[in-house]
């Protein structure tokens, strides 16, 4: 008799899932048909995509029923869900094959002599995932090849004699700096990424040492938005399948003075860390399907920001030095940090960039250029062939 009143309410969940799908999903294929039908009329072809467009934009109720699709999941035990999987401490990852990084590689040292023509430095610095090369998180059988991946191509830049920092070693688990939900490393953990890179080039170059203060950790405030954030991941499966990030917004304690600007957005903003980068309405609300991770703004075709700490005779003082990062959706929380110890950055993503790489180094003349990826950027041909044309 217990056991079977126990399984009362997973039937009753099983049962009020499928109800709910059933009900719904017939309202959303009709205008999935619709859409298809509209699509063949405008074009003569026949568009599973346009199906797809019309069925998530028609489905009632859509968030509703992920989440009691995830929490059915979850509670059945289950670790994959669209292709995401649940790891054994509750984190959300996904999973990439093996990929021949060779041609990425030779597009890298191609950029890396044209610059070196004109006397510019380029540093590779490869992000830190939260699946790390001796975890064991994942369910039995699943392998990422990930790290692999990276490794190789790291191999193939330092044969060719391109400096290399890898942000992967030297901490115990990044994960620590990950959300739950999403793929991306947290504002604390951009933090530290931008804090390591700035301890290196002080000590590859004295010129580029910056104020011990923006080294020190204790010197940013952290203010915690609790149950705020569903990332990527997190928005695939539905908040049920492991539940809710915090969100922490990382903001400098000593007096900063900054001016930045979003040319595709036609935006110029001026004053401290939060007036000059952040934009405090994305953290405004409680849904958690909010993208709360562009709230430090730097997930744009190119953005630059500049230090004015020294005009301003502020106590901080940044070092005299152009950057630019060549960055994917890591920068969004690297930047900012790496502008409160140089007097100049720019960052550029390469997916959405008007022109190449090289035409930014042109324009804007930096002293040295920064290429930061995340190893699952090799999870496709696409994604490196947008993220590899450098010149």
């Amino acid at each position: 008799m217990k056991n079977k009143l126990t399984q009362y309410p997973l039937i009753l969940l099983f049962s009020i899932t499928l109800a709910c799908f059933i009900l719904f999903g017939i309202g959303a294929c009709a205008a999935g048909l619709r859409s298809m039908r509209e699509t063949y009329k405008e074009t003569g072809s026949i568009s599973p995509v346009s199906f797809e467009s019309g069925y998530n934009s028609s489905m009632p109720m859509k968030r509703v029923l992920v989440q009691l699709n995830g929490r059915l999941q979850h509670t059945l035990g289950h670790r994959m869900l669209n292709k995401t999987y649940r790891m054994s401490d509750e984190h959300l990852t996904e999973v990439f094959e093996a990929y021949d990084p060779s041609d990425c590689a030779w597009e890298t040292i191609r950029f890396r002599d044209a610059l070196a023509e004109i006397g510019i430095p380029v540093i590779f610095i490869s992000t830190p995932v939260k699946l790390m090369p001796d975890d064991s998180t994942l369910p039995i059988g699943i392998e990422d090849c990930s790290n692999v991946n990276m490794d190789r191509f790291l191999t193939l830049l330092r044969k060719a004699d391109i400096e290399v920092l890898d942000l992967r070693e030297g901490i115990a688990d990044w994960k620590d700096f990950f959300y739950r939900t999403d793929h991306h490393w947290t504002a604390e953990g951009g933090l530290l990424g931008a804090i390591e890179l700035m301890n290196y080039l002080g000590l590859r170059d004295p010129e580029y040492a910056v104020d011990p203060i923006v080294l020190d950790p204790d010197q940013y405030s952290r203010e915690v938005y609790e149950q705020s954030y569903l990332g990527s991941y997190g928005r695939r499966v539905g908040p049920g399948f492991v539940g809710i990030d915090d969100f922490t917004l990382v903001r400098p304690l000593f007096e900063t003075r900054l001016h930045s600007e979003i040319p595709s957005k036609d935006v110029v903003k001026e004053g401290d860390f939060t007036e000059a980068l952040l934009y405090p309405e994305i953290m405004e609300g409680d849904d958690p399907y909010t993208n709360r991770y562009i709230v430090y703004g730097t997930l744009e075709p190119l953005m630059t920001i500049d230090n004015e700490s020294t005009s301003a005779n502020l106590p901080v003082q940044s070092a005299d030095k152009r950057i630019l990062l060549i960055n994917d959706s890591f920068g969004v929380m690297t930047s900012p940090f790496l502008a409160l110890g140089y007097n100049h950055v720019c960052h550029i993503d390469p997916r959405t960039f008007e022109g190449t790489p090289l035409d930014a180094v042109k324009e804007y003349q930096p002293d040295i250029v920064l290429i930061q990826y995340a190893p699952f950027v090799f999870g496709d041909d696409e994604n490196c062939r947008q993220l590899f044309i450098l010149m």
